[in-house]
């Protein structure tokens, strides 16, 4: 801000701006200790405050001490004695960790939430085994609650990501959980569908003129040469002779004039 030359001169040091609350920190690393700067962040000296231990240190010492550190901790000290309703609420409490982070109680330092568990405001690291990700969800690292998997997705417990439905099966809701095996979180497609690709959320309706039998199928047959289906179907027996044909000895034989063939068996 500006100042005047002149009372620079004569050791006055000021300036017209209003006042206003100045941080600064001197260490380029300091994000590493996440508890001191939640704490510089909540110091909040006024100016009556350093007022105040100005005028003490100008009227307990002699001119030639008024430099002296020793005296300048011991003022201090009597400050912090004397005003604890000021400062009391500075100093974050070693659980203080935000969401997403815990407090590593060896190191007294907050870290960031593996994988495999969430964490929530003050976690403690002994509370990690509590907050282990349940099936159906998944915790990818510095998070403060657990994620569902969606549709096409299943998990166990403790899972960083969720696994896709192999082909054939599908998981049509969120949250799917596997208790052992990916068979027993992810339906199999029903006879006359089929899923071809992993992740599916549905399973897909075979194509007129083709079935799938089985379930969990990835494609579906075609049916015979010159037959067809009536929608969904899951067997060859329902691939059926189109409309103006009929069958005759196990082949599809054209309708004879004056005839009306639906189609059929």
């Amino acid at each position: 801000p500006d100042t005047k030359q002149e009372e620079h001169e004569q050791f006055v040091f000021k300036t017209d701006f209003p006042a206003a609350r100045l941080l600064k920190v001197g260490r380029n690393d300091i994000d590493r200790f996440p508890l001191l700067l939640e704490f510089l962040y909540r110091l909040d000296l006024t100016e009556a405050d350093m007022r105040q231990l100005m005028a003490a240190k100008a009227a307990g010492a002699a001119p030639e001490r008024r430099q002296d550190p020793a005296g300048e901790r011991e003022l201090a000290c009597e400050w912090v004695k004397s005003h604890r309703d000021r400062w009391h609420s500075w100093p974050p409490k070693r659980s203080d960790c935000k969401a997403g982070a815990f407090l590593n109680e060896t190191s007294g330092e907050c870290e960031a939430c593996p994988f495999g568990v969430y964490c929530t405001s003050k976690t403690l690291m002994t509370d990690l085994l509590n907050r282990v990700c349940p099936m159906g969800t998944f915790c990818p690292g510095n998070v403060s609650s657990p994620r569902e998997c969606p549709p096409g997705t299943y998990s166990g417990i403790g899972y960083k990501s969720c696994s896709m439905c192999a082909p054939g099966r599908f998981a049509d809701s969120s949250g799917t959980w596997a208790q052992r095996t990916e068979n027993s979180s992810c339906a199999a497609a029903p006879p006359g569908t089929f899923v071809q690709e992993p992740g599916a959320s549905a399973p897909t309706t075979c194509d007129v003129g083709s079935y799938s039998e089985q379930g969990g199928q990835t494609s579906c047959e075609l049916c015979p040469a010159g037959r067809t289906t009536m929608g969904r179907q899951s067997s060859p027996r329902d691939c059926l002779c189109p409309a103006g044909r009929y069958q005759l000895n196990g082949q599809c034989t054209a309708c004879s004039a004056g005839l009306n063939c639906p189609g059929g068996r």
